[in-house]
């Protein structure tokens, strides 16, 4: 089996080279599938790169690439990457490893099972452990509470950063998702569902590892604003498609 694993970076130099050391051992202790791991850097202005391209130039057997977009946004980096492989699945995780590694032996197995399309972590299944900020907590709660009652999707976490897609997923959804930075993740899961894909959702151990050298972006009264845009524009899309 063939994952194209990707790790979106947006200037992440003070965890890449670490971050990058621990997934690539946690990738060992699965031999059985093909990893292609893809460092994809959109638009930083930091030593991302730099540290990236040394990194896998140390590495050997594992096949590790560095792609680059000059803008930022998680979308970009992640069309750009997937679009480049021709994996059997396309998996991404948020470079700072707020999920934990180990989650890694619930999700394998599901990468066999060939009645899932997809499979999404999440946060808020029974099983799963939290450990973030009050604020960001209440944003994520009242975004995907946004998303069951505006979008009609039933999932319990669609923003966590862990998430794999069946290559067919790629193939018929992913032309047809048209946003490019944070909501990218709720309109391909949106597009799936109603394409009659099979998503999945696996609990997750998650701890907020936010450095303190990088200044907070929430902003509660606007993101909520940006969430209701964001998710009546789809809306409204739908509708008129």
């Amino acid at each position: 089996m063939h994952v194209c694993l990707v790790l979106p970076v947006h200037n992440e130099e003070l965890v890449l080279k670490k971050n990058l050391g621990q997934i690539v051992e946690a990738l060992k202790g699965y031999p059985a599938v093909q990893w292609e791991v893809v460092i994809a850097d959109n638009g930083s202005t930091d030593s991302t790169r730099q540290i990236a391209k040394k990194f896998i130039q140390q590495q050997r057997g594992c096949l590790i690439t560095l792609r680059s977009t000059p803008t930022a946004g998680r979308g970009n980096a992640l069309r750009d990457a997937w679009e480049q492989s021709e994996a059997d699945w396309y998996f991404y995780m948020d470079i700072d490893l707020a999920v934990d590694l180990n989650d890694l032996a619930t999700m394998v197995p599901l990468l066999h099972n060939t009645n899932i399309d997809g499979i999404i972590g999440s946060r808020y299944l029974e099983k799963a452990s939290v450990h973030r900020q009050w604020h960001r907590t209440v944003l994520s709660v009242v975004y995907n509470t946004m998303t069951r009652w505006i979008l009609q999707l039933h999932l319990t976490d669609t923003q966590c950063g862990w998430k794999a897609f069946r290559r067919n997923v790629i193939v018929e959804t992913l032309p047809f998702v048209q946003n490019t930075h944070w909501f990218f993740d709720t309109e391909l899961l949106v597009l799936a569902t109603r394409q009659n894909k099979t998503i999945v959702e696996m609990p997750v151990h998650w701890v907020d590892k936010r450095d303190d050298r990088r200044k907070s972006k929430v902003n509660i009264m606007m993101d909520v604003l940006l969430f209701l845009i964001k998710m009546m524009g789809l809306r409204l899309r739908l509708f008129l498609g």
